[in-house]
């Protein structure tokens, strides 16, 4: 998995709430971890049958029906290219057709593969939309919205014209592993954030976010002995953005995820 660039969304169904960790580590901090998401499975769990469908309201859903009970998926969201990739743990394939040409609403594909003990569906699409995951037995759905970009409802009271979500809180917390992590804490799990380096900090952009105006500030974390050294949030037209600037001369790789 590309540590750069890419975010791990959770999109959790009957959840008013969710939160987004943005991980700065040196690379060997993350190495552990890398070398155990590389281990062989032994799980005996496969992954069956993939169907899409579309829905009355003109959303695409995808069916993922394993052989055994779903784990809980993890989901990649990255913005260019648009693209919304699902990992099931411990998971083999064995669908006999890996690749399904969509043209569905803003799906244009649906491709499947395995690699280290996992198996990925990788979902190419014409932009980014809102999206849940739910887990049922040993099946796991997946439904991409149509209609307009972006959800339709506000979130957290009102505020201005077009923004349909809120930063509820932000927190920065030092991990075991000496890392630096600003957890936010969001009003709806369908909020689209893209995360990126830009120059020498990370930026992670809550699109269509509102923040309230106390929140809007410079966190001086140097203390905290991580590689992260300011974060800075503030609004940026209707988007609400995040920069982490870590600390000078120090190498270091970033992950999200949610």
């Amino acid at each position: 998995m590309n540590l750069n660039n890419v975010l791990a969304r959770r999109a959790l169904a009957h959840t008013a709430a969710l939160w987004v960790a943005l991980l700065l580590a040196a690379p060997g901090a993350l190495a552990q971890e890398a070398a155990a998401e590389a281990a062989p499975s032994n799980s005996g769990r496969t992954l069956d049958g993939l169907e899409v469908g579309t829905t009355e309201g003109g959303s695409v859903r995808i069916t993922l029906t394993l052989s055994q009970p779903a784990p809980e998926p993890v989901v990649f969201s990255v913005d260019k290219p648009a693209r919304v990739s699902l990992d099931l743990a411990d998971t083999k394939l064995a669908v006999p057709e890996r690749f399904k040409r969509v043209n569905a609403g803003r799906v244009r594909s649906v491709a499947a593969a395995e690699a280290a003990g996992r198996t990925r569906i990788v979902i190419e699409m014409s932009e980014l939309a809102p999206y849940t995951v739910r887990t049922e037995g040993n099946q796991v759905f997946l439904e991409v919205q149509g209609g307009t970009t972006g959800a339709t409802t506000t979130s957290g009271g009102a505020g201005p014209a077009g923004v349909a979500s809120r930063v509820l809180s932000v927190d920065f917390r030092r991990g075991e592993k000496g890392e630096g992590r600003v957890i936010v804490k969001l009003a709806d799990p369908r909020t689209i954030v893209d995360v990126r380096e830009e120059g020498n900090r990370v930026l992670a952009q809550f699109r269509n976010t509102d923040i309230d105006l106390e929140l809007q500030k410079r966190l001086d974390v140097l203390d905290f002995a991580t590689p992260v050294k300011f974060i800075d949030i503030l609004r940026e037209g209707r988007n609400t953005s995040i920069y982490l600037t870590p600390v000078t001369g120090l190498d270091f790789e970033q992950v999200a995820y949610q």
